[in-house]
């Protein structure tokens, strides 16, 4: 497994090589220094700091109170986009409007791929949430590598409606004179990052309204004199840009007016420069790209030599050495040298290796998508029907392709944003841009040229970058502060009972109990830190941890690592306005379902409350999940009645010297012995868990509550293994619920493992059942994390439709281990009608 893994980081790292490489193939002069330069750091980044990718596929875009809400996580290497990512991995939070973390999952991930759910429980309140996903090694990095989405939550009650009605966001615009609305935030942004005196350039602009939502705004620049320059508008959300040619020494103001606001506000607009270089890039013809550099310096350094640079997804894509003649010059670039996805352009100086400008750009590649076709075998279908849906998934030159996918079918009066983010959109688009990106997925609706132009005013407004150049030249790179995770692991410390100064070279004994219990022996480095990892459970188990010194004391004291979640950004604010119509009919529809779950044998009480029914010998319950299989043992030492005597007892097992007949204990540590009536090794178990005599030797007196021998025919339900005699040890609690309990050199505590999904439940008609005689109100008619295509591209799904439903939404997502990328949305009955934004 640890070999697989290092082949495949050791191959994408031989293919970014080959990449750089070939991208050097296109500089006029290989041995230059700063390209060198320029190429050793990058690539050094590049291969040490790779970037992952983290997406959630819900199942819908908002939920009430007391449902379920179900997801699967896509990991993938930024590079290659392939589902292949060295982390294993992916912590998944629920978070509260107030900004608390109200359910954490850790996910294991399966070759990219991992999924789990939500209980959203009774005792929420309403409000926006957030749901947010990370690994270890993105907290290297900004949370803006995280994955964040808002998620309304609605209850079905009119008490708690609306409680933040009313509120706005805090004052973020930046007016020049004091005077505009707290409401309203205007921002320019000259092409390539300058605006040069006397060069024509293309300025975009963003407007956003209170609540970061995009708004339209009309307006024009004017002079110190009044004198309109140019005049604006915004084409979409807010978003536009315009030609404007300035003046150097003049100071410009911008009036905007928002809306139906007739009154303008005033706005500041970029210094201008007296000398520069900028770079004007259209992207618009289909296969290439012009990149033009336009400067205006001084005829003593007009034959300035600049380095171009383009990279997309960490790697140099093209790259070319030139000497400005003149005023302007112009490189024609292929677009098939880019992958699809965001590119980002540098122009530097050859001389002094200062970036000049920067420019991002976005390549659509078609090559990289994944085609997905949904075909249902009805075009409408009557309440409880079998559904049949037949999935194909094709490359673009029409070839077969295996693909994992998610499907969420929905009624279609679950309401979806329109032009919501996707898979494709997140990884190619969203993913590798500062903030919120409002409707994606309208970047990508047609080829039309206003489209194109969208999208490049959202490259021009919305951009932002994993490093600063000048830090990689210098050679400054991240701190690695945190690896990536391979399994789940335990760390601590181990100091000194008074002063906390370490004790290194210390013996750790760690032992997870469990159905399949470890125990693992390690010690402690030279600052007393102790880790342990490969651990591969789910749910929580008991640990124990014990620690002794280099001296073979116990007067140590161990301190455990806790997983600590990152910071929490500055939530939104909570629902506002009034509440939109077809809420309250979802709610409705919620509700009902919920009142029929117990019927089809899903509640959350049921999954509490199972009822184990055992044939033959009554067995004891002492514990959580600890279960007697013998009846009375012959002798039982009770920890509690030995007094204050208990605590001196170097091991678990001297109490049973002198007060069990027959039961002998010899020596002390490794070298002990234990025998009943002069046999062999009795058989031992630790709260019902068969273990070796190495660990019962390990346990620490003070946690244990009984001592069970048995000698003769009660050992006899344990077959040949009891042939010797049993010792049972049971502890206070019990596994699952030790509690946290610490001594010297002793810790105990619960560790919570890998969460595992629950199935999704959807009622199968085929069988009568009396449950099937009360509604069904499912809002989400199927769900599956895993749809799978295979050899020739194909898959089935079948489930049965829900009561009332004439109509509904049917989205896939999923990605090929070559990095395709698709989704696919089919609307079957009706038209599913989109919300308002």
């Amino acid at each position: 497994m640890e070999n697989s893994k290092k082949k495949r980081l050791r191959h994408l790292l031989a293919i970014l090589g080959l990449f750089i490489l070939f991208a050097l193939g296109a500089f006029k002069n290989q041995d230059d220094n700063l390209i060198q330069k320029i190429v050793t750091h990058f690539k050094f980044f590049n291969q040490n700091y790779l970037q992952e990718k983290l997406y959630l596929h819900l199942d819908k875009p908002y939920y009430g109170i007391g449902e379920d809400m179900w997801y699967k996580a896509y990991l993938v290497n930024g590079t290659s986009l392939t589902p292949d990512s060295t982390s294993k991995n992916v912590y998944v939070e629920l978070v509260s409007p107030d900004g608390e973390i109200v359910q954490k999952h850790t996910l294991k991930v399966k070759n990219g791929f991992a999924a789990g759910d939500f209980s959203i429980a009774d005792s929420l309140q309403e409000g926006t949430y957030s749901v947010r996903a990370y690994t270890n090694w993105m907290r290297n990095f900004s949370d803006d590598y995280f994955f964040k989405q808002d998620i309304p939550i609605w209850k079905n009650t009119s008490e708690d409606l609306l409680a933040a009605k009313g509120t706005t966001r805090k004052n973020t615009s930046r007016a020049a004179e004091g005077n505009a609305s707290p409401a309203l935030d205007v921002q320019f942004f000259p092409e390539s990052g300058s605006l040069i005196a006397g060069i024509k350039s293309k300025i975009a602009f963003k407007a956003i309204d209170g609540l970061g939502k995009g708004i339209d705004i009309t307006g024009n620049v004017v002079d110190e004199a009044g004198k309109e320059i140019a005049a604006f508008k915004s084409s979409h959300l807010g978003m536009g840009s315009f030609m404007f040619t300035p003046a150097y020494g003049t100071n410009y103001t911008v009036r905007v007016k928002a809306g139906t606001d007739n009154q303008p506000q005033k706005f500041s607009f970029p210094q201008v420069q007296e000398r520069g270089i900028i770079m004007q890039v259209n992207n618009f013809p289909q296969d290439m790209m012009y990149v033009s550099i336009v400067q205006n310096i001084a005829d003593n350094a007009a034959d300035k030599e600049v380095v171009f640079i383009g990279q997309s997804r960490g790697v140099i894509c093209y790259a070319s050495k030139a000497s400005l003649t003149g005023t302007s010059s112009i490189i024609s670039i292929p677009k098939e040298k880019f992958p699809a996805g965001i590119a980002q352009l540098n122009l530097f100086d050859a001389a002094t290796g200062e970036p000049l400008c920067e420019r991002l750009v976005f390549i659509s590649n078609q090559q990289d998508k994944l085609n997905l076709s949904i075909k249902s075998n009805k075009t409408s279908y009557k309440p409880r029907e079998l559904v049949q849906l037949d999935i194909t998934a094709t490359d673009q030159k029409g070839n077969p392709a295996v693909a994992n996918l998610s499907l969420a079918v929905t009624e279609a009066a679950v309401q979806h944003k329109a032009y919501a983010r996707n898979l494709y959109t997140y990884l190619l688009l969203s993913s590798d841009l500062q903030g919120t990106v409002e409707q994606p997925g309208y970047y990508f609706k047609d080829q039309k040229i206003s489209t194109l132009q969208a999208l490049d005013n959202l490259m021009l407004t919305q951009g932002w970058r994993r490093f600063v150049w000048e830090e990689i030249l210098a050679g400054k790179f991240p701190k690695i502060n945190y690896g990536m995770e391979q399994s789940l692991s335990v760390s601590g410390q181990v100091n000194h009972l008074s002063g906390n100064k370490p004790w290194p070279n210390s013996d750790i004994l760690l032992y997870l109990a469990g159905k399949d219990p470890v125990w693992i022996q390690t010690k402690t480095d030279e600052k007393g830190r102790f880790f342990a990892d490969q651990f591969d459970f789910y749910g929580k188990v008991n640990l124990i941890v014990q620690a002794r010194n280099e001296k073979g004391s116990k007067h140590v004291s161990i301190v455990l690592d806790k997983h600590v979640s990152p910071p929490l950004p500055a939530r939104p604010d909570k629902l506002t306005g009034e509440r939109p119509p077809f809420i309250a009919a979802y709610l409705d529809r919620a509700e009902k379902k919920k009142r029929t779950d117990e019927a089809y044998a899903i509640s959350k009480g049921e999954h509490l409350l199972k009822e184990v029914v055992v044939e033959g010998k009554e067995e004891e319950d002492v514990g959580p999940g600890i279960i007697k299989m013998y009846g009375t043992p012959d002798n039982t030492i009770k920890m509690d009645d030995l007094g204050g005597s208990a605590s001196s007892y170097q091991n678990i097992l001297q109490p049973l010297q002198g007060r069990v007949a027959g039961v002998q204990v010899f020596g002390t540590g490794p070298e002990m012995a234990v025998s009943i009536r002069g046999g062999g090794t009795p058989l031992f178990l630790f709260d019902g868990v068969e273990v070796e005599l190495d660990m019962i030797s390990s346990i620490n007196p003070a946690i244990v509550e009984t001592i069970d021998v048995l000698k003769g025919p009660a050992a006899a339900v344990y077959g040949a293994r009891g042939s010797n005699g049993v010792i049972a040890i049971y502890t206070r609690r019990g596994p699952g619920n030790y509690g946290s309990q610490q001594e010297p050199g002793f810790v105990t505590t619960s560790l919570a493992g890998y969460y595992k999904a629950r199935e999704f439940y959807a009622p199968k008609y085929n069988v009568k059942k009396e449950a099937h005689a009360l509604p069904d109100m499912r809002s989400t008619l199927f769900w599956s994390p895993e749809v799978i295509t295979d050899a020739n591209g194909k898959a089935t799904v079948t489930f049965y439709n829900a009561d009332n439903v004439d109509a509904m939404r049917v989205v896939a997502e999923g990605i090929t281990n070559t990095g395709l990328i698709g989704t696919e949305t089919k609307a079957i009955g009706t038209e599913p009608r989109e919300m308002s934004n």
